[in-house]
């Protein structure tokens, strides 16, 4: 037969991300013929990066798949899966979160009816399991006739416009230790020789800090000046050491089969910079400056996940974060390509381990339908 397949489908933006959203019972239960169509519908892997045969954007902040299924378990609404899709690859991470995206996770389970306990006017808590870092979240959505709020005053910097903003708490967001290696920061050896100091942090998402100066860099660079191959190749090397310095693979090469964990971030002391819409920014508008790189290439805002890698970091005594940070307490205000973004972090008695992460994210629904997809 000559006809596409047609699955119901809903874009949205969460933060500075958007992300094609799918029903859990929507789509095969074969995860090979699964991914198949969740590839093609974002339009990977484009030899070109442009994904211009399907909704992908040809951006690492736009290349991201979102399953959301009815949650078994009483004390959460929704399993939340992530997938962050390769451009160029036939490739699907699972292995990690997006911290922006969780924001519009919460406006899907509103819109989809699939709270437990709906909240007609005022605040909707919506408990959210994290099927891919096996964390829980809680966002706290303002809502009206049932609905969550969509106009606002509230200004998310790397997005254009306004809108009602809301706070997401990661509960426990370490998978483990906070520190893998037990350290709060360690020397990496790279396979010529030379090392390196990184603080090795697994909150959020796994993330390697390392100090910008140590790239020959100031750390207010934009993406642009980011972006060519010598930095990009030592990145991703520094990458794979790190995963499997903190356990998450067996040998440093098979971290190319999961490209989208961990991430590495460039730290350096809060200073003045242009953002990429042409703001100015002063050193004291911000507590630490940082960039980091995503699936391989340079970040044009920040991660929320690794948002909440920053604001933990931040608080763990000898870490790089903490070395370059001028925050007196438990909120960071995170200076990044496109602005600030502030992030809170608390941690337990022992001071190495994190309890609790929190984020203030706008989303909304763009558009919904019918995604076609020809296999």
């Amino acid at each position: 037969m000559n006809q596409q397949l047609k699955i119901k489908a809903v874009w949205m933006r969460g933060g500075t991300s958007k992300g094609l959203f799918f029903h859990e019972h929507e789509l095969p239960i074969e995860i090979p013929v699964r991914e198949a169509i969740l590839l093609a519908a974002i339009g990977s892997p484009d030899p070109y990066g442009r994904q211009i045969n399907g909704l992908g954007g040809g951006t690492n902040t736009t290349s991201k798949i979102v399953i959301i299924a009815p949650a078994p378990d009483t004390d959460f609404d929704v399993n939340y899966t992530f997938g962050q899709v390769a451009i160029q690859q036939s490739m699907i991470d699972w292995t990690g979160n997006c911290g922006n995206i969780t924001a519009a996770v919460a406006h899907f389970a509103i819109e989809e009816k699939l709270i437990k306990n709906p909240v007609e006017n005022g605040i909707q808590l919506v408990r959210i399991w994290q099927t891919n870092s096996k964390q829980a979240i809680h966002a706290h959505v303002p809502v009206q006739d049932g609905l969550p709020i969509y106009k606002g005053n509230d200004k998310l910097d790397g997005v254009s416009g306004t809108a009602c903003a809301f706070r997401i708490d990661f509960l426990n967001p370490s998978t483990g230790a906070t520190l893998p290696t037990g350290n709060c920061m360690d020397v990496l050896i790279l396979s010529d020789g030379s090392k390196i100091e990184a603080s090795l942090v697994n909150a959020g998402n796994p993330t390697i800090f390392v100090r910008a100066r140590d790239f020959g860099l100031t750390g207010a660079e934009l993406p642009a000046q980011l972006n060519y191959p010598e930095l990009l190749q030592k990145i991703e090397h520094i990458r794979q050491i790190g995963a499997w310095v903190m356990g998450l693979v067996e040998q440093p090469e098979q971290a190319a089969l999961r490209p989208a964990t961990p991430k590495v971030a460039l730290i350096s002391n809060a200073q003045p910079y242009k953002s990429l819409d042409g703001q100015q920014l002063q050193k004291d508008d911000m507590d630490v400056c940082a960039r980091i790189f995503s699936m391989g290439m340079p970040h044009s805002a920040f991660t929320g996940a690794g948002a909440v890698a920053v604001g933990i970091a931040a608080l763990i005594k000898g870490s790089i974060v903490a070395q370059h940070c001028s925050a007196s307490g438990d909120m960071v205000r995170l200076g990044h390509p496109s602005g600030l973004l502030p992030t809170i972090g608390r941690l337990d008695s022992t001071g190495k381990q994190a309890v609790a992460a929190s984020l203030i994210r706008t989303a909304r629904r763009l558009m919904d339908g019918h995604v076609y997809v020809t296999l």
